[in-house]
């Protein structure tokens, strides 16, 4: 009986690994790789579902071009279908550290939206809890690399919600997108 023992250790340490991976952030990389993940009030947030029929994928972004001819980042990603969070920065000129720290309204919605966070969850069809960042609740992104198309770099904020008054808090945010 001994030895059959040992042989269920190392399968037990495979399925504790395998378990754990949904609670661990993507590393930081900067490879065009399209991965983000942050906390969510401290629930590691991954994206993971959309609808690729329709085109709509856990994460899609990159830059883009708005109707003043600014060349800025948008990214949005979606996890169960059900949660939601965007990045979004009005012109990027460059790596650095862009402030979350405008009263906007979030792209498309407003067509001149300025630089944000948004994190919005669907408690039923129809009825979402949205939260977005303001000169109050404010965070920032950290472009660390930014060639050959692919955008990499760390973001944290706090965000407002108008019609609760409650805040997420999202840190250890991280991301690796690739302009298509």
């Amino acid at each position: 009986m001994k030895p059959l023992k040992i042989l269920y250790l190392p399968l037990l340490f495979v399925f504790i690994q395998s378990s754990c991976k949904k609670d661990k952030l993507p590393p930081e990389t900067a490879t065009g790789a399209n991965t983000f993940g942050c906390k969510v009030n401290g629930v590691v947030y991954t994206p993971s579902g959309g609808d690729a029929s329709v085109g709509w994928y856990p994460v899609e972004g990159g830059v883009f071009q708005d109707v003043d001819g600014n060349v800025g980042l948008y990214i949005r990603t979606v996890s169960g279908n059900t949660k939601f969070i965007d990045l979004y920065i009005k012109k990027v000129t460059s790596t650095g550290i862009y402030n979350l720290n405008f009263n906007t309204a979030p792209y498309p919605i407003a067509v001149r939206a300025e630089n944000y966070g948004y994190y919005e969850i669907q408690n039923s069809p129809g009825n979402s809890s949205r939260f977005v960042t303001n000169t109050q609740y404010n965070g920032w992104i950290n472009i660390k690399y930014m060639a050959n198309r692919i955008y990499a770099g760390t973001f944290e904020f706090t965000a407002y919600n108008q019609q609760t008054g409650e805040t997420v808090t999202i840190t250890e945010g991280r991301f690796d997108v690739k302009n298509s």
